[in-house]
């Protein structure tokens, strides 16, 4: 018989799997990544990834919910705190600017379940994703005055910054000769968009 497990052992390690899943599901897609690559990344054995997670679209569930449960707390967070309604939106395209740093491989995860359209992401994003868009594009109807640009619908302008930063995110080394230098990319074009009062 084994030694018991530590709780604290198994937040650990699940954590590790998750970190390393994510980069491995980023970098090779959901059908190249492989359960003993992601093992090994996170420092263990194939079968105590398998004690974990039962299943490789287990493991990809989790990396999803996980990372959208974290951005949506953020955001949302961001979007309710004090101050002037395009001070929020401003400081919200900046966390969700962080979240895709922290992150680094989740918008070509984003990017490759949209063209993709066969993986096991496709359902798991319009759940953990649309309910956050949902929750966003409520809170900017709540504050009831116009404030999107040419009356353009709030869906379609957080849709375009949403979008804008995943594609911006994704291109790595295209990124400066496609949009320049431009460290200020998303609250350029949040401006562009949104009016502030």
């Amino acid at each position: 018989m084994g030694r018991p497990r530590v709780k604290g052992q198994e937040v650990q390690t699940s954590q590790r799997l998750l970190e390393a899943a994510e980069d491995e599901f980023g970098r090779k897609g959901f059908d190249r990544a492989r359960l003993a690559d992601i093992a090994k990344q996170a420092g263990i054995s194939r079968p105590s990834l398998l004690y974990h997670y039962k299943s490789k679209d287990e493991l990809y569930a989790a990396v999803v919910r996980t990372a959208f449960q974290r951005l949506g707390s953020t955001l949302v967070g961001a979007l309710t705190a004090d101050g002037e309604f395009f001070q929020r939106i401003e400081r919200t395209v900046e966390l969700f600017g962080a979240f895709l740093i922290e992150h680094k491989h989740m918008a070509t995860m984003f990017l490759r379940e949209l063209v993709d359209g066969h993986g096991p992401g496709r359902d798991l994003l319009t759940a953990a994703g649309v309910p956050i868009l949902d929750r966003i594009e409520e809170f900017a109807k709540a504050e009831d005055h116009s404030f999107v640009r040419g009356g353009i619908p709030i869906r379609v302008a957080l849709m375009q910054i949403i979008s804008g930063m995943i594609l911006h995110s994704a291109a790595g080394t295209l990124r400066e000769p496609l949009w320049g230098n431009n460290s200020n990319y998303a609250s350029d074009l949040a401006r562009l968009l949104i009016k502030g009062d």
